[in-house]
């Protein structure tokens, strides 16, 4: 027993070296610190400064910038379409309320647009967490989404049996405040935010002594936890020290190439006016004149055999960089090399749409857990616009829609398919005629084919009320037509 305790002292003192030591030097940047001062994960002031210089990084330096681009890029440059199956043909339309969410001005300039989605996987890049709050209106339903910045997130309090079951979020931070006459003053405040999806019986307004914001539960992302970690870390991490040591090594260079430019040559001479007068001589010579000197007076060029330095010695720092951002290092440095191009480029692809496909799935869960919760608090307001019965699960609401509703939620990444447009019209048009395929999901592969945006509302405008389809191409007459041969009335329809 005493070799097994002493063992994994033994153990904990290692790991406890290795994560104070790791911070230590992305803080301070001066190497390994002394055993015996350090702690076993990072602190929160630790992670503050790592996140402030890859942020940095990410602006300032060439290849972390690049290849958090090129990662952006895979990611999120196809873009995402996030849907209900519920179009409404049957029942309530539970897909209008995710668009009014998704469409909502201020959603998409802190969520859904482009430019929020890319700010968004920098800030992963980066920091590795994001934690999303979702303020909701009790009364109609609606809901809000809105960044809180991961360094204010200090702590979580979470079932003291179970340490995977989160209950609380706890954000300190300096609000804002103006007073009557338009004075601005900070004050520091301490809010707790509830788990996504934690709804107990009693909600206490306060803990210990700190206002609890039942009506914004949050939701983090975190990519890159170290084991038995809650806190996430930046993917630019790993990558910081082979980025500043290829950027070192250039500057070096430059200044190196431009002193060996300057020393043209070596004047041999006795001291006194001689030797001065042919100083001068040389610096006053515009290029291609010679400069005349006394039979004493030498002149020699000066060597710069052996002096070179092969500019591609950086290269082995860059292919770390682009091990530590999963990119390949051909994309990183924009050069495919000078045998093989095509084929190296092609090989080294499919790693990199593997690791943008498994970022994908990640962000694939908050979308879902988001829609979720947007169509709970719409069935469960007073005034939301949808119903349903609501019951209770331990600490959990579970809602139930009526029959004929269906809240799957479908998140539709493109495919990383470069076959040419042709041919997918071709592949879509032979499946129609084989499979005979509904006219909606032939216009949907179509449109995504083509690149359209907004299918969504592209199908409102081609199906009926009843969410049938009504072809471009047929006339009012035609309509009216096929009515009174189902015993209809052909009026409503020409109306």
């Amino acid at each position: 027993m005493t070799e097994e305790l002493a063992a994994q002292r033994a153990d904990h003192a290692m790991l406890a070296e290795a994560y104070a030591d790791l911070e230590q030097l992305y803080r301070d940047d001066i190497g390994w610190q002394r055993i015996g001062l350090e702690k076993s994960r990072f602190t929160n002031e630790g992670r503050k400064q790592i996140a402030a210089l890859a942020d940095l990084s990410a602006t300032g330096n060439a290849l972390i910038k690049r290849g958090v681009n090129l990662r952006i890029a895979y990611i999120w440059g196809q873009g995402v379409d996030v849907t209900i199956r519920d179009d409404g043909s049957t029942g309530q339309d539970v897909n209008a309320v995710w668009r009014a969410f998704w469409d909502d001005k201020s959603n998409r300039r802190a969520f859904t647009s482009s430019e929020a989605q890319a700010r968004y996987e920098r800030k992963l890049a980066t920091g590795g967490e994001q934690f999303w709050a979702l303020p909701t209106d009790r009364l109609t339903g609606r809901v809000w989404i809105r960044r809180i910045p991961a360094a204010e997130i200090v702590d979580r309090i979470c079932d003291p049996e179970d340490e995977g079951t989160v209950w609380l979020y706890k954000r300190v931070w300096n609000a804002v405040v103006v007073d009557k006459d338009g004075r601005r003053t900070t004050v520091p405040r301490t809010t707790y935010y509830p788990e996504l999806g934690y709804y107990p019986a009693t909600r206490p307004a306060t803990y210990l002594g700190e206002q609890i914001r039942w009506d914004a539960p949050m939701r983090p992302v975190t990519v890159n936890c170290p084991d038995e970690d809650w806190r996430g870390l930046g993917d630019v991490l790993a990558a910081l020290p082979w980025a500043k040591m290829d950027k070192e090594f250039l500057e070096d260079l430059a200044v190196y190439m431009r002193a060996l430019t300057r020393i043209l040559g070596q004047i041999t001479a006795k001291k006194g006016p001689t030797r001065q007068r042919a100083v001068e001589q040389v610096q006053n010579a515009a290029p291609g004149q010679m400069a005349v000197t006394d039979p004493g007076t030498t002149l020699s060029l000066v060597s710069k055999s052996g002096a070179q330095i092969d500019a591609d010695s950086h290269k082995p720092f860059a292919t770390l960089v682009a091990a530590a951002l999963e990119v390949p290092v051909t994309m990183l440095l924009g050069d495919p090399g000078t045998t093989g191009a095509r084929a190296t480029a092609e090989t080294l692809d499919q790693p990199l749409e593997l690791m943008a496909r498994l970022r994908q799935e990640v962000h694939t869960e908050l979308f879902r857990d988001i829609a979720g919760y947007v169509i709970d608090q719409a069935v469960i307001a007073p005034r939301g616009p949808l119903r349903g019965t609501v019951t209770k699960d331990g600490d959990r609401l579970v809602v139930t829609m009526p029959e004929g509703d269906d809240r799957t939620v479908q998140v539709d990444w493109p495919e990383f398919d470069s076959t040419p447009l042709k041919d997918l019209v071709a592949a879509i048009v032979d499946a129609d005629g084989t499979e005979k395929m509904p006219p909606v999901e032939i216009f949907k592969l179509l449109a995504k084919a083509f690149g359209l945006e907004d299918i969504d509302d592209l199908i409102d405008q081609m199906t009926g009320p009843d969410g049938e389809w009504i072809d471009p191409r047929t006339s009012a007459g035609d309509v009216a037509v096929r009515q009174h041969q189902q015993g209809l009335d052909p009026a409503d329809t020409v109306q």
